[in-house]
């Protein structure tokens, strides 16, 4: 990237414009379809057409939903497509859905040790083994369909059920690798091992294509000036006021575990 100057001191060979907002909005923690309406609500308050100039998303998350992924993807490019630019940071771990998320990039960044991967789809068996002491617990489901409680803990003990699982799974992958595909020069081997569920660090990403260079957020700051070639910029952090505290958060995961054990 050239001169390492603070993007504010590049002034010199810069136009200035009245496109001078940059905003930086934070993405950490599961992908969730009400935290992916969230961000695009603050997205939404944020952006001005003639005002906005770039994006950049600091992305720390191990995946989530990769329908909310791909609804934020849709959202993101339609702002792309009106002039803005989007430079993706990423922390500690980008995988999965993140992952999805994070490739609609124009530009796409990471540190040497940073995470990514895990391409796919997933389903989860939860089992909850209660002591003798506390009884025993037996759930008896009727159905209208052999197939029909296919999202219940039970289904992967039939194996029409499990072979269904199994090809919704393969399909999101498919989907997934076709998205990748589609935004990253990647060749078909690295395709290949992705399709693995592998992850890397960026280290070796970078030489696979996954991502563009390495570095963190003074990385994006000059790459969002180089892509917009402009330095003259205003940056504006989007906070997300309605976010549950973190511990709310974790207790909730635990009651829904806990939950689902029992139930089934």
């Amino acid at each position: 990237m050239g001169n390492r100057q603070c993007p504010d001191q590049r002034l010199g060979d810069r136009r200035v414009s009245s496109r001078q907002d940059l905003g930086i909005v934070d993405v950490t923690g599961e992908i969730t379809y009400a935290s992916a309406m969230d961000l695009i609500n603050l997205i939404t308050s944020w952006y001005r057409p003639t005002k906005s100039m770039a994006l950049i998303v600091r992305l720390n998350s191990p995946g989530g939903s990769i329908v909310a992924s791909q609804q934020l993807c849709e959202y993101l490019q339609v702002l792309q497509a009106n002039g803005l630019k989007i430079v993706v940071v990423c922390g500690d771990v980008v995988e999965s859905a993140a992952l999805y998320l994070a490739v609609v990039a124009d530009k796409l960044i990471a540190s040497p040790s940073t995470i990514l991967g895990a391409v796919g789809g997933i389903i989860t068996r939860r089992e909850l083994e209660i002591a003798p002491v506390l009884g025993q617990w037996r759930v008896d489901t009727i159905t209208s369909g052999p197939l029909k409680d296919s999202r219940s803990n039970h289904a992967l003990e039939n194996a029409e059920g499990r072979q269904m699982m199994q090809e919704i799974v393969e399909d999101i992958s498919e989907v997934f690798c076709t998205w990748l595909a589609a935004h990253r020069p990647l060749t078909p081997t690295t395709l290949k091992m992705l399709r693995t569920g592998r992850s890397f660090t960026a280290n070796k990403a970078l030489a696979l294509g996954l991502v563009d260079s390495l570095g963190g957020y003074t990385a994006g700051l000059l790459t969002a000036s180089d892509l917009c070639n402009q330095s003259n910029f205003t940056r504006t952090f989007l906070i997300n006021q309605t976010a549950k505290p973190l511990k709310d958060k974790a207790w909730n995961w635990v009651l829904n575990i806990l939950v689902k054990g029992l139930l089934g």
